[in-house]
């Protein structure tokens, strides 16, 4: 990827995710830049990382992914998870809340969040990063229960 980065949320990505290339080889396979989502997506050999600023929602999402046949799934709750699903189970203090709608994020906002990302990333999925996808399993079972009791408190029928 050598061509002119200008959008400065793609830099900083690029900048605080860099030992995702230098520390577990990961690439930069691609870099997204639409109103819709802006971002950065790295592969190893077997993982794959998903970074996205979704402007209109304000938010940044991390994804986690086991790769299927060398490629990043699109939508499968089996082989990827938000950051937020890991720190859930491994550091709870740690997740990192979506701002209020009615606020917008100025460039400071969005490069701490980065960082504190890409710190998160670092501490709490090295052994994603690194292939050992043991802990998917456990991530299911928790993000299904936490639908559950989500849809039950706020008396919604899960059903298509």
């Amino acid at each position: 990827m050598n061509k002119k980065i200008k959008n400065p949320f793609i830099k900083q990505c690029l900048k605080e995710f860099r030992y995702l290339e230098t520390d577990f080889g990961f690439k930069v396979i691609s870099i997204v830049d639409h109103y819709y989502g802006i971002g950065v997506d790295y592969i190893s050999s077997t993982a794959g990382v998903r970074v996205r600023y979704e402007p209109r929602e304000r938010y940044i999402f991390i994804k986690l992914s086991r790769l299927i046949d060398g490629k990043m799934p699109k939508y499968d709750h089996e082989n990827a998870f938000g950051l937020n699903n890991v720190l859930i189970l491994r550091s709870p203090k740690s997740v990192i809340e979506p701002k209020p709608l009615k606020e917008a994020f100025t460039k400071t906002d969005l490069n701490i969040m980065l960082k504190c990302y890409a710190e998160a990333v670092r501490l709490y999925a090295a052994d994603i990063l690194m292939g050992d996808f043991s802990i998917f399993p456990e991530l299911e079972k928790n993000v299904k229960e936490r639908a559950e009791k989500y849809n039950k408190v706020n008396k919604i029928d899960g059903s298509i």
